[in-house]
């Protein structure tokens, strides 16, 4: 699977938003389609690459964005989203 990592600032509040997708799609077709909709207008990706389902870690990067990985920290945030609210 591929991800990336969606950065929004609200009224001072930064939030950072994961998207998982399938392999197939290609990172920066992805970050298009959602940056600009409702609540992601401002949005940027701060974070792309992979993640090993299995493992629930995240490596790589990705050539269309021109982003890696942020290894660990990208792996908690995916793993608390739901807690959290990806709130910083």
């Amino acid at each position: 699977m591929k991800y990336i990592v969606l950065q929004v600032i609200e009224g001072g509040l930064e939030r950072e938003i994961p998207i998982l997708f399938p392999s197939f799609l290609v990172h920066k077709l992805v970050a298009d389609a959602l940056i600009g909709t409702e609540g992601l207008e401002n949005a940027t990706v701060v974070s792309a690459g992979d993640v090993e389902a299995s493992s629930f870690t995240c490596n790589g990067k990705s050539e269309t964005l021109n982003l890696t990985s942020r290894g660990d920290e990208d792996r908690k945030l995916i793993n608390t989203v739901d807690y959290f609210h990806g709130i910083k």
